[in-house]
């Protein structure tokens, strides 16, 4: 971009390749348990090879309304699965809280695992899916060459766990019913504040990462932000993007060029706006 202001890129250490198999196998092996599709890979740079004919252009990319529509009888698995998943005292031991959604999950009636699997899972999926696609893409096109090799998979971190909290949270009980909605409501927070947290610390491309670990978010950080909100945003309304919900919810930084950190933003998701609206449908909405 023609006098776009520069910003070192940071460096990736000797153990980068390490971090990120260690951070994909966790990935692919809560994945694999949880019959989760999400394909692995060693670098996100592989998405600039995915093939579009893998994409489902039926599939409607935004499953909320039928999350938050379950049934009453999958609902109460929900619910069951939450009581369960409260019971380590610890609210940062995840370890357990994993194997405890597996065993959960195994007991899913076969119409609770079909709403897990194809809305709460797939919401997540399919922008999984298409950033693996178009962040690729959009990098070669700023940068001029490919992702560096090591480059971390946009959103490595979420998993079956995640979905699944995030989803109870904020959709299933976005409106509470009741005392109960509210008592599950309020006990699942924390919960969620700390998948969240974990998220942040270990996927750079967010804005709560300076808050979180004290390190900037490069340049190619701030790139793949833009690219990933424009991405989600596109993704709930149905391959448009709504420049006025963006530029309402711009990221706030917190240490260091934190003005010029939102300058470069801007002018990524003014710049690529068009190129991820015409990508997903292409990918998505145009096969309906």
């Amino acid at each position: 971009m023609e006098g776009q202001r520069k910003r070192k890129r940071k460096a990736f250490s000797p153990d980068t390749g390490k971090r990120f198999k260690e951070q994909t196998q966790e990935r692919d092996n809560i994945a694999s348990s949880s019959s989760l599709s999400f394909d692995s890979g060693d670098s996100a740079s592989k998405g600039a090879t995915a093939k579009a004919e893998k994409i489902d252009g039926a599939s409607k990319m935004d499953t909320t309304k039928g999350i938050r529509e379950a049934p009453a009888h999958v609902r109460e698995e929900y619910y069951t699965t939450m009581e369960e998943l409260f019971k380590p005292d610890d609210v940062e031991d995840r370890k357990a809280r994993v194997r405890i959604f597996e065993e959960q999950r195994k007991a899913f009636s076969p119409d609770t695992e079909k709403h897990f699997k194809e809305q709460t899972q797939e919401r997540e999926k399919i922008h999984f899916d298409f950033m693996g696609i178009v962040f690729p893409e959009a990098f070669v096109d700023h940068y001029k060459h490919p992702l560096p090799e090591g480059y971390p998979v946009h959103d490595h971190t979420k998993d079956a766990l995640f979905a699944f909290l995030l989803a109870f949270l904020y959709d299933i009980l976005k409106t509470p019913k009741d005392e109960r909605d509210e008592e599950l409501k309020r006990k699942t927070k924390p919960l969620v504040d700390h998948e969240l947290s974990r998220h942040y610390c270990l996927e750079p491309h967010h804005p709560e990462h300076e808050k979180k670990t004290g390190n900037d978010c490069s340049d190619d950080n701030i790139f793949e932000m833009a690219i990933d909100r424009l991405a989600r945003n596109v993704q709930f309304n149905h391959g448009e993007i709504n420049m006025d919900q963006m530029r309402r919810f711009l990221p706030n930084f917190f240490i260091n060029d934190t003005e010029g950190k939102q300058k470069s933003y801007m002018e990524y998701m003014e710049k690529y706006q068009e190129f991820v609206s015409r990508r997903s449908k292409e990918l998505y909405f145009d096969k309906e």
